[in-house]
């Protein structure tokens, strides 16, 4: 059996470790598609920019660029050069994006390529965190490069994802990364109660 074998046979909460280029971003698919919920929503989060837009790209691809929606403080740049291989016009296509952003912040993807702030947002009660919160029941986040994320934002997520996992929201939590740390791989088992047969790697 191969770690995506495995990723697409695991119920709950899990660990995913995997080099760079060696599938990881299939099986946590293949893990999200066995935990879906009817109508539950897919969060992807990513801590840089760059590889959230990269994601989103590739997201739209697989799934269609209607289920697919961008959160981050730039997201209006990205929508617009999405649009550039459509024929229409400067004013038009910049009309087009701002709608898309709009659509972005409300209950309309049911996929989301997200940073970290902005699920953070939500669970730390910023502005409209009511609507925001309300999206994550019986949902799939996927939390990835987690070795990446700043220690403050690390605490903060793992503190949300202990939140979104509670019978409350009934969410189901991945952590994925190259590099976990074993020390922070620790403190997710710990905090998500996640057994060893949810942590998931290739065999080396």
């Amino acid at each position: 059996m191969t770690y995506q074998d495995k990723a697409a046979e695991t119920k709950g909460s899990a660990i995913l470790k995997a080099p760079t280029g060696a599938g990881k971003t299939l099986a946590a698919l293949l893990r999200a598609k066995r935990n879906q919920s009817e109508n539950g929503r897919l969060f992807y989060a990513l801590p840089f920019t760059a590889s959230i837009n990269a994601m989103a790209k590739r997201f739209i691809e697989i799934f269609g660029e209607n289920q697919v929606g961008i959160l981050h403080h730039k997201n209006a740049d990205i929508l617009f050069c999405l649009l550039e291989k459509d024929e229409m016009s400067l004013q038009v296509k910049n009309k087009q994006a701002k709608h898309l952003q709009r659509l972005a912040k409300e209950m309309y993807h049911p996929i989301r390529v997200t940073t970290p702030h902005q699920i953070l947002r939500f669970a730390l009660r910023g502005r409209g965190w009511e609507t925001g919160l309300a999206e994550f029941v019986n949902s799939c986040v996927i939390f990835d490069e987690v070795h990446a994320f700043e220690p403050l934002i690390t605490g903060l997520t793992l503190a949300t994802a202990s939140l979104l996992t509670s019978e409350q929201f009934n969410a189901k939590v991945l952590f994925t990364s190259a590099t976990i740390p074993k020390f922070l791989e620790n403190l997710i088992e710990k905090e998500l109660e996640i057994d060893v047969s949810h942590v998931i790697e290739p065999n080396p």
